[in-house]
C-alpha cells in the first residue's frame, strides 16, 4: 500500500471544492454559536431570524443551503427558510426559523451551504 502524504494544502484544497463551504451550530434561543466551519459570527436581526456570517467568501451566489433545528415547542409544521441570493459572494446568508409558519428562536439550528470557496 503506497504511503499518503497528506499537506495542509492538499487537505485544503479537498475541503475547498469537496466538502460544505460552511456549517454551523448554532443557537438561536441563546444566541450562542457552538461551533462551526467558515462562519465568523452570526447577527441576531429579529426573533427567527438572524445572518449568518462568512469568514471566506464563496465563488458563485449559486449554492445550496440545507439544515435542521430542535423544536421549543410541539408542532409539526416547522421548518428553515433560506434567503437565495448574492449572499455567499458577498459574506452573509439570511436564515429563518419558522414553527408552525411564525419566525420562533429555536433551540438549536444546524446549517449547511454547499459552494465552492473563494
Amino acid at each position: 500500500m503506497a504511503n499518503l502524504a497528506l499537506t495542509a494544502a492538499a487537505i485544503d484544497a479537498a475541503l475547498k471544492f469537496n466538502g460544505s463551504a460552511s456549517w454551523m451550530h448554532y443557537g438561536a434561543f441563546t444566541n450562542t454559536l457552538a461551533s462551526s466551519f467558515n462562519v465568523s459570527t452570526v447577527t441576531d436581526s429579529a426573533t427567527g431570524v438572524f445572518l449568518q456570517n462568512f469568514t471566506s467568501i464563496m465563488t458563485t451566489a449559486f449554492h445550496s443551503p440545507s439544515g435542521s433545528q430542535n423544536f421549543r415547542v410541539d408542532v409539526t409544521d416547522a421548518n428553515l427558510d433560506f434567503t437565495i441570493s448574492a449572499a455567499t459572494t458577498t459574506g452573509t446568508q439570511r436564515v429563518r426559523s419558522l414553527e408552525g409558519g411564525v419566525p420562533v428562536d429555536s433551540t438549536v439550528v444546524s446549517v449547511q451551504i454547499h459552494n465552492v470557496l473563494a
